[in-house]
C-alpha cells in the first residue's frame, strides 16, 4: 500500500453516516440534497414557496438580461449566454422537479419575468412573513 492509498483510508475513516444519510466528519454534518429539499417544503407555507421559487427564478431571468450584453459592443455575448441558458434551465427544471411544484404554479413563475417583477419586489415579502 503506497503512502497516498494510506492517507485516503485513514481520511475515510473519520467520517461517519448517519441513518438518514448525512455524512458527518470532524462534527459537522452535511446533508443530503433531498433532506435540504425536504426542509425547504416544511420550511415554508404555500404562498412562500412561490414566492421563494418565484424569487430563485426572477434572480436567475433578471442575472442574464443584467450581465450577458457586451459593454463596448452592446450586442450579446452568444456562447456565454448559450450555456448559461443551458444552466438556467437545468436548474429550473431541477428546482420544480424536487419541490414537486405544480405546472400551473410554474407557469405562473415564469410569467412573473414578462410582467416586470424584479427580485426585491419578491424578498421583501418573504423577509416579512418569516
Amino acid at each position: 500500500m503506497d503512502s497516498s492509498s494510506n492517507a485516503e483510508s485513514v481520511k475515510d475513516s473519520h467520517k461517519v453516516y448517519s441513518e438518514a444519510g448525512s455524512m458527518i466528519s470532524n462534527g459537522e454534518t452535511y446533508r443530503t440534497s433531498s433532506q435540504a429539499i425536504g426542509s425547504i417544503q416544511k420550511m415554508f407555507t404555500e404562498s412562500q414557496l412561490i414566492g421563494y421559487v418565484g424569487l430563485c427564478y426572477i434572480s436567475i431571468m433578471d442575472f442574464k438580461k443584467n450581465n450577458f450584453i457586451d459593454s463596448s459592443s452592446k450586442k450579446p455575448m452568444k456562447k456565454a449566454l448559450n450555456s448559461y441558458n443551458e444552466w438556467s434551465d437545468l436548474i429550473i427544471k431541477k428546482l420544480f422537479t424536487y419541490l414537486n411544484f405544480p405546472v400551473e404554479d410554474q407557469k405562473l413563475v415564469q410569467s412573473l419575468a414578462i410582467h416586470g417583477i424584479h427580485p426585491e419586489d419578491l424578498a421583501s415579502p418573504l423577509i416579512t412573513e418569516a
